[in-house]
């Protein structure tokens, strides 16, 4: 030890700070432990006298947080379709005070009787990716399947075929069963729950306990070098600063555990400025340390996060989608008052736009509510109006949404509504449309409609830029009929003239 205990408490206190700075890697709302985990097994099984069914207008969810676990489930799916076991769902929760919104995270396991494809997909390649199959099942028959979740790892046993581990974004989440394309029977569902592993990893005092190991052996070090005052006192702050330097470029996902061994690596560094202090007379091992040192502060890449690229649900579905992205997967559509689905309806209208544009203050003031009762009073029945939950929409971005996600719903009205903040800049600091994309989008649009007999309503509001009002304009002379919020007008008075622009619609015939 060195001659001044003082001098080595220093860095033991160093080290434990250099802890400390690491175990912030922990959100804030899982330091104490993972609100809201379950601690219990789970047990589906199905009787002569009730049917668990899976389709498109019907997810299965199991809404309870799981760590790990093993999963057993008996199923039979349908001809020619797709059945999605959505695992480790993490998705934005009020905790205590606390509420971050951020893209919802899953991982999925297709199934399917489609063909045989890769059977496992991430969340943004369950979203994205063309269907071509999963693994692969005999439609009509039951099929057993085992699945294993050991923190972000999972791996799964089809009817006897095992595939290989993959890693998902987190330690624990939720767990859904999608359909797509029919109908599938669920026979038993089973999970048997094992706990967090590697808890400790996650403690406060395991990270302080390791820091202040490291500060002990920089003692040692220091002491063997005999290193002076000033040494001394540059390892104290090489061994509490890398771990702080590094962690600030290390941020883990709102509500996610960072892996045990990301963690450690943040206390690697200071352990290889240790072992140059530590006055090594082999000059060429000094110089290793000192460049690996290097590495690890300049690319930190041996410890960043398993983390996906946001990127593509930003442009898809908005910043900070939330929910959307999993209940996009299963066709849910969430509302202020109800989560819509695509079981038949009499009559469906469609609102895209974003919720700035129907969201006029209150859940009872909102422009979906509101026009599914002022058209119910017209048609004297019930009128399913699913409007997208995008918070800040603009027409390319809405439309591709529907198309890509939602046209199984079949509205026979879509209302097409083009905010005010329409060209509001991008990202990139571009506008986000112009008179031409926004005309484009509208042929498109139209196109569609025409193809699968959907009526189409253009709406928007006064305080719409000019030159998108006249491409609108264009497209009403077309036929289209066109409805403008006057400025300061009342949602209800909104709602009334949209009712009666779309209920002749819902009335009249369709053109064949």
């Amino acid at each position: 030890m060195l001659r001044s205990p003082l001098l080595s408490l220093l860095l033991v206190l160093c080290g434990c700070l250099g802890g400390y700075c690491t175990f912030s890697l922990v959100p804030a709302e899982l330091r104490s432990g993972i609100p809201g985990l379950h601690r219990h097994d789970y047990r589906l099984e199905r009787t002569a006298s009730t049917s668990f069914e899976v389709s498109e207008a019907k997810w299965f969810s199991v809404p309870f947080l799981y760590a790990d676990f093993d999963l057993t489930m008996d199923v039979e799916l349908g001809e020619a379709m797709d059945l999605d076991v959505v695992l480790r769902l993490v998705e934005p929760r009020i905790l205590g005070r606390s509420y971050t919104q951020f893209h919802g995270r899953f991982t999925v396991l297709r199934l399917s009787t489609n063909g045989a494809g890769p059977a496992w997909r991430t969340r943004d390649e369950a979203l994205f990716a063309p269907r071509s199959g999963g693994a692969e099942l005999a439609a009509g028959h039951t099929a057993t399947v085992w699945i294993e979740a050991r923190g972000r790892s999972l791996r799964a046993n089809v009817a006897g075929k095992w595939y290989p581990w993959v890693v998902a974004d987190d330690h624990c989440g939720q767990l859904a069963l999608v359909a797509r394309g029919g109908q599938a029977a669920l026979q038993r569902l089973v999970i048997r729950d094992l706990g967090l592993g590697r808890g400790v990893f996650w403690s406060w005092w395991f990270w302080l306990g390791l820091g202040a190991a490291l500060g002990l052996a920089a003692a040692g070090a220091a002491a063997l070098a005999r290193a002076g005052l000033a040494r001394t006192v540059g390892l104290g702050v090489i061994v509490a600063g890398l771990p702080a330097a590094t962690v600030l470029r290390a941020a883990t996902a709102p509500l996610q555990l960072p892996e045990p061994t990301t963690m450690a690596g943040h206390l690697l560094a200071p352990a290889i400025a240790v072992l140059i202090v530590a006055g090594l007379r082999f000059w060429p091992l000094r110089v290793a340390a000192a460049a690996g040192l290097l590495a690890m502060v300049l690319f930190g890449a041996p410890w960043r996060e398993h983390r996906q690229d946001d990127w593509q649900l930003d442009e898809v579905f908005g910043p900070a989608s939330g929910q959307t992205p999993c209940e996009a997967l299963a066709q849910r559509v969430r509302g202020p008052f109800e989560i819509h689905d695509v079981a038949p309806a009499t009559h469906r209208v469609f609102l895209l736009g974003g919720q700035l544009l129907y969201d006029r203050a209150t859940p009872t003031e909102h422009l979906e509510p509101l026009l599914a009762g002022d058209l119910r009073v017209l048609l004297q029945h019930k009128v399913d109006v699913p409007c997208l939950p995008t918070v800040d929409g603009h027409s390319r971005q809405q439309w591709q949404l529907f198309e890509r996600f939602f046209g199984g719903y079949r509205p026979a009205v879509i209302v097409f509504g083009v905010p005010r903040a329409e060209a509001a800049p991008g990202p990139d600091g571009q506008p986000r449309s112009s008179p031409e994309q926004l005309a484009a989008t509208l042929a498109a649009a139209r196109s569609y409609c025409d193809s699968r007999r959907i009526r189409l309503v253009l709406f928007t509001e006064h305080e719409l830029p000019e030159e998108l009002h006249a491409a609108l304009r264009g497209a009403a002379a077309g036929g289209l009929p066109l409805v403008v919020a006057g400025p300061g007008e009342a949602p209800a008075a909104i709602s009334r003239r949209l009712a009666e622009a779309v209920a002749p619609l819902l009335q009249a015939p369709v053109r064949r």
